[in-house]
């Protein structure tokens, strides 16, 4: 943490919100779009606005990637038309969430989770909180889940370095942008 500037706190690593509500700890590593609704609904007596923080892992200095695929360069070559197709699906399916949460937070209640105690107004929510971090300049310019080498390079790599990662390839030799390159292509002009 001294790497980012952050000072001493007690982290906890094992039984989530419950044991950060009991003061085991003074924060835990959580997801923005769903945690506050479980606060509201499991935590009553506590106010999401009031009692908590919630604050990107960018914003403590540690930029993530997410949103990606792994597969073997083997996997790319003998199932490169499956991995495109995969991943211009979940273009349009992320898409259509954008477009219309409402949509989407109903297929996910009906199709996935079946009864929820949060229900659609958690999953609209969700779904719309999510856009931020799914959208940007670059993916204006180039799609969903694209990525910047030179981003990468000036963000990540630096505290990949201090955290004694210091043989890192070039972005661009463990990062293929073909897959995603193609499966935006394929769903034609926005």
């Amino acid at each position: 943490m001294a790497v980012n500037g952050v000072g001493t706190f007690d982290y906890v690593t094992d039984g989530g919100l419950q044991a950060l509500v009991d003061g085991q700890g003074d924060g835990i590593v959580a997801s923005a779009l769903h945690t506050p609704f479980e606060i509201m609904v499991n935590y009553p007596e506590l106010d999401v606005d009031d009692d908590f923080v919630f604050t990107p892992l960018s914003e403590l200095g540690l930029p993530t990637l997410s949103g990606v695929i792994l597969a073997s360069r083997q996997f790319l070559a003998s199932d490169h038309d499956t991995a495109v197709s995969f991943l211009a699906a979940t273009m349009s399916g992320w898409e259509l969430q954008m477009e219309t949460p409402e949509r989407g937070a109903q297929l996910t209640l009906d199709g996935w989770n079946g009864p929820d105690q949060l229900g659609l107004v958690r999953e609209i929510t969700a779904a719309n909180e999510a856009v931020p971090y799914l959208t940007s300049e670059l993916t204006d310019r180039e799609g969903l889940f694209a990525m910047d080498y030179g981003q990468i390079e000036k963000d990540l790599y630096p505290k990949l370095r201090a955290a004694v990662m210091t043989a890192l390839p070039e972005p661009g030799q463990v990062i293929d942008m073909s897959v995603q390159e193609e499966a935006w292509t394929s769903l034609g002009p926005r």
